[in-house]
């Protein structure tokens, strides 16, 4: 069957109920999504994740969302609860924390080779040796473990499930920098550690953290406090930072690259002068 940013479609996975399809597309560097008809087995697309270098780019208008990195996607997994998908690419594995009511995918964490030789691929990434060349990616039945083959590396890779971070707020409120911490209900005892909030390195010493501790299977909200310079520098121009979360049982930090857009103050509206009689 046809489809947006279906081109070489290479490998397939399903939800466990039956009802979702994900097939990575190689040459469209993408991930698409399918709703199954578990009468017919017939298929429906209903959304998709491509990476796009270039906005501007005819590629951009592929009627996807856009995530990165995603280049030379190759195989895909879900985990048993529906709330994780997996893909492998020609980089490493990129996370996508999903919503099991709506299906919305959005980009969690990646892992990328340490020698990767494209730095913007592998920026907000947690850099692994063993992750070369990926070819497949498998769940365990708990969903605590994620297994990846790696041909560039001769090796199978480990992973166990960890913190996440789910669809943080990239816009500056009141100086604060809201990002939503997930633990995955097969974690082994409580999430802890802190997140931290890395600016670019002209910026570097505005480096702000805070700490956080949620039980398995739950998620909250980790606010991080913003000086007045770093609000100043995000509304002269969108500011590129990286989130990472730390996790006491995980050897990385999970992180994420984030683009601050703060909204210019509004001018204060003049005083309305009542006229007496």
């Amino acid at each position: 069957m046809a489809g947006h940013a279906l081109e070489s479609p290479v490998d397939l996975a399903m939800t466990q109920d039956g009802r979702t399809v994900f097939a990575a597309a190689l040459d469209s560097n993408a991930v698409v999504v399918f709703a199954r008809n578990r009468t017919t087995g017939a298929l429906a697309e209903i959304g998709c994740v491509s990476q796009v270098d270039d906005s501007d780019d005819e590629d951009a208008r592929d009627g996807c969302a856009h995530a990165r990195p995603l280049d030379g996607a190759n195989s895909v997994a879900v985990s048993p609860d529906g709330s994780a998908l997996y893909v492998t690419h020609s980089a490493g594995l990129t996370i996508f924390a999903r919503d099991r009511t709506t299906g919305a995918l959005s980009r969690s964490a990646c892992v990328t080779h340490r020698g990767y030789w494209d730095e913007e691929t592998t920026a907000g990434c947690t850099l692994a040796s063993g992750v070369a060349d990926p070819s497949s990616v498998a769940v365990s039945r708990d969903g605590s473990n994620v297994y990846m083959t790696a041909y560039g590396s001769d090796a199978i890779t480990t992973f166990t499930r960890g913190v996440f971070v789910a669809q943080p707020a990239a816009r500056i409120s009141r100086r604060l920098l809201s990002v939503r911490v997930g633990c995955p209900g097969t974690h082994a005892g409580a999430c802890a550690g802190r997140v931290v909030l890395t600016p670019p390195p002209a910026l570097r010493r505005l480096r702000q953290s805070a700490a956080y501790r949620l039980e398995p299977g739950r998620s909250g909200t980790v606010h991080l406090h913003l000086g007045r310079d770093l609000v100043v520098a995000s509304r002269r121009a969108p500011l590129a930072v990286v989130v990472s979360v730390s996790d006491s049982v995980d050897v990385a930090p999970v992180k994420r690259l984030l683009v601050l857009r703060s909204a210019k103050p509004k001018p204060s509206a003049k005083p309305h002068r009542i006229r007496r009689p």
